[in-house]
C-alpha cells in the first residue's frame, strides 16, 4: 500500500496503516519506509546450554567492536543520567545522533535472548523490522539489531563440552 497523508496529523504520512512518519522525513528516507513494518513478539527460543552471547558492530564508527550480553539486562543508549552498557556516543556519527539516552534493552533470561525498544522516537529494528514499543522481541544468533545508523550482529558462541568427567 503506498504511503498517504494521515488525516489527523498535519504534515505526516502513514505507511502500512500503523506508522506515522513526518512528511519531510518520508521524502528524505522513503527507501527505508517501503520495507518497514511493526511486529509483535513471537515466543523466544532458548540458547544452547553454556552459550556466550555478544553484540558485534557491523555498521557504525567502530566496526568489529564487541559488547558482551550479560545475564539480566544490557542497556544500549547514549551517555547521560543513567548508566548504559553499550554507549552509542562512540558508535554513531557525531553530526547525526539518533539514539536516545536509554534506547533499547537486550535481556538474557532463562537462556533466552530478547530485545526491547524503550519507547524511542526513532525506534529499534531487528532484521529490518521495527519493534513495537516496550514489547520484548526474541533474537537469535546472526540477527541484526539496528539503532539509528548503527547495526549490531548477535553472535552466540557455544562452549564445547569436555569428554569424560572423572
Amino acid at each position: 500500500m503506498p504511503a498517504r497523508f494521515h488525516p489527523r496529523t498535519v504534515g505526516a504520512l502513514v505507511h502500512d496503516d500503523s506508522v506515522v512518519v513526518p512528511s519531510w522525513e518520508f521524502r528524505r528516507f522513503a527507501h527505508a519506509y517501503t520495507r518497514m513494518t511493526t511486529v509483535s513478539s513471537p515466543s523466544p527460543e532458548p540458547l544452547p546450554e553454556g552459550s556466550l552471547a555478544k553484540l558485534s558492530v557491523v555498521r557504525g564508527q567502530r566496526v568489529g567492536a564487541a559488547y558482551p550480553i550479560k545475564e539480566g539486562s544490557t542497556m544500549i543508549g547514549r551517555e547521560g543520567g543513567d548508566a548504559v552498557d553499550v554507549n552509542l556516543d562512540e558508535l554513531e556519527r557525531a553530526e547525526l545522533p539518533v539514539a536516545a539516552p536509554q534506547h533499547a534493552c537486550v535481556r538474557l533470561e532463562n537462556n533466552c535472548l530478547t530485545v526491547e525498544d524503550l519507547k524511542t522516537e526513532h525506534g529499534t529494528y531487528v532484521n529490518r523490522t521495527r519493534l513495537a514499543w516496550s514489547t520484548p522481541y526474541p533474537i537469535k544468533a546472526d540477527d541484526i539489531i539496528q539503532i539509528g545508523t548503527v547495526q549490531f550482529r548477535v553472535a552466540v558462541k557455544v562452549k564445547k563440552k569436555t569428554g569424560a568427567a572423572k
